[in-house]
């Protein structure tokens, strides 16, 4: 099945986000083929949702939405994706990609700045007002949270104070048990995603390297990108 994607006409190289970053191919081909990739939890995810929720921070051109869309769809899955970024270029290729694709009827593109606080509770507010259930609005949120390359969300992972681990307890649905987070990024280096062991409410079920995917450098080496899978712990 082949997704298509428009991009930005001036094709700049990886410093746009209406340009598909080679992280964000990683996670569309992931999210394609939950199987091959080894990311049941997402299917899993779905499934114990009455109308599966799912965010992606800083969407681009909208490849993994889109990607994820399909893989519902081809599983007879309908869920509310809603596909988010601080640019409106970028959310205009998202929904001409969506459309392209036919997964319009699943995905919303919102703009939304994942370091603003403020806009991502008001985001998950109205999330929570669209759920159909009688859990507290604190155990609401989305059953799925996506996002690669997301540069200052992704800084000092290490310490539990970081960024990022807030943002995904404040989003993260605690309803579902099978609530899941699947992130792209580098591999190696400072910049890798650490988890702080037993110190946050999350916990690392594993990781891929692009190499399952044959992704290489552009010298021939191994990936430089990985998918990072994470759940809430279970107390």
């Amino acid at each position: 099945e082949v997704i298509e994607i428009e991009q930005d006409g001036l094709l700049q190289l990886y410093d746009v986000s209406g340009v598909l970053w080679p992280a964000g191919y990683l996670l569309g081909l992931c999210l394609h083929n939950p199987l091959r990739c080894a990311v049941e939890e997402i299917l899993d995810a779905m499934s114990n949702a009455k109308r599966p929720h799912v965010l992606e921070l800083g969407t681009g051109v909208g490849f993994a939405a889109i990607a994820l869309s399909k893989t519902a769809r081809r599983r007879s899955i309908s869920p509310v994706v809603i596909a988010t970024d601080v640019s409106k270029s970028a959310l205009d290729l998202t929904v001409t990609n969506a459309y392209r694709n036919e997964v319009e009827d699943m995905l919303v593109a919102t703009e939304l700045d994942y370091n603003d606080v403020d806009a991502l509770m008001e985001l998950k507010n109205t999330i929570n007002l669209s759920c159909d259930n009688t859990s507290k609005p604190e155990q609401q949120g989305f059953d799925i949270i996506i996002g690669s390359s997301l540069q200052s969300l992704f800084d000092e992972t290490q310490d539990m104070n970081a960024p990022l681990w807030f943002t995904l307890d404040t989003l993260l649905s605690r309803n579902n048990p099978s609530a899941t987070v699947i992130l792209a990024h580098v591999r190696s280096g400072s910049e890798r995603i650490k988890v702080p062991e037993e110190t946050i409410p999350f916990e690392l079920v594993r990781r891929i390297p692009g190499d399952k995917f044959n992704m290489k450098t552009r010298d021939g080496n191994k990936s430089d990108f990985e998918i990072v899978v994470l759940r809430r712990r279970q107390i």
